[in-house]
């Protein structure tokens, strides 16, 4: 590895459950990974004035050391770890070690320009547990429908029993989500669902599972939910747009707030006849329409001003 020479170095940190590698000016050190060792390790890492700290995201396991090293103010990055693989193939790196993985991320964050974590507040962090939580109880309820199709007939009440069960959890969730959403999200849950299309749903998720929305500029927010279209040319070669990468829970509740919207909002369905008639086909029509709308939810919460149809 090459020698970090900056005063203000980028650091690397591999977490596993019982220890962290933490890779400072090409030196690789184990630190125990216990709650109580935090504040020592995060005034160790204060005193090399680190202009970067890239952490990998790691199942959650993470979260307590991102949440110390943000409390104090050090400069920290989250990175996804299909991204640091490549990464590390590129450099012909194949070998994977806890201590070699601490020094690429080194490497990562010296080569790639990645933006400032900034944890969400604790109100947001509760509501993207339950936002989490009802999806996962949503995917549960489809496996169970489609379990009662088949179900013999021995099976059926039971099928049945947990259907009920899981029915209702979704019910509590979404009263749990509805509360929280009016308590502590007034405004920005009013502004957004003010907007023909968007409901408590894609309110609850937007607000759970993109912080961000509101502090970028248009093009920045769609690249990052992932429904900016990416450029695919060489040579005299151009090819089509596509939409890629991004955060695919936001995108799922934007589709369908989208279709919704394209029925019932003004504005947004003669945006998308508007495509349609110029001959545009109606993926590419629905994919511009949830850029757009996208787009001005951003803009509505940046400028805290209401809807206008």
């Amino acid at each position: 590895m090459t020698p970090q020479l900056s005063s203000s170095p980028v650091i690397g940190i591999d977490v596993s459950q019982a220890h962290l590698e933490i890779c400072v000016h090409d030196t690789v050190f184990t630190y125990p990974y216990r709650l109580r060792d935090l504040p020592a390790l995060v005034a160790r890492l204060r005193a090399y004035a680190p202009g970067r700290i890239v952490v990998e995201a790691t199942g959650g396991l993470e979260r307590p050391l991102l949440q110390a090293l943000c409390a104090a103010g050090l400069p920290v990055t989250l990175v996804n770890p299909y991204r640091v693989r490549l990464f590390a193939r590129s450099l012909g790196q194949w070998a994977k070690t806890d201590r070699l993985d601490a020094q690429v991320l080194v490497r990562y964050g010296e080569s790639a320009k990645l933006p400032l974590l900034v944890l969400p507040r604790p109100e947001q962090q509760t509501l993207k547990a339950l936002v989490v939580r009802r999806r996962q109880v949503i995917d549960l309820l489809l496996v169970e429908r489609n379990r009662l199709r088949r179900a013999p007939a021995e099976a059926r009440a039971s099928v049945e029993w947990v259907l009920a069960r899981l029915e209702e959890e979704v019910q509590r969730l979404e009263a749990s989500i509805t509360a929280l959403l009016e308590a502590a999200f007034g405004a920005e849950y009013a502004l957004l669902t003010q907007v023909p299309g968007v409901g408590v749903v894609t309110a609850a998720t937007l607000l759970a599972e993109l912080p961000e929305l509101g502090h970028l500029n248009g093009k920045r927010i769609a690249t990052l939910v992932g429904v900016a279209p990416l450029a695919d040319d060489s040579g005299t070669k151009s090819g089509p747009r596509h939409i890629r990468g991004g955060r695919q829970p936001v995108r799922e509740v934007l589709y369908m707030a989208t279709l919704a919207a394209v029925q019932f909002n003004p504005r947004l369905r003669r945006f998308y006849r508007r495509l349609v008639e110029a001959g545009k086909p109606k993926k590419v029509a629905l994919v511009a329409a949830m850029r757009k709308l996208l787009v001005w939810l951003n803009a509505i919460l940046r400028d805290r001003q209401p809807w206008r149809g």
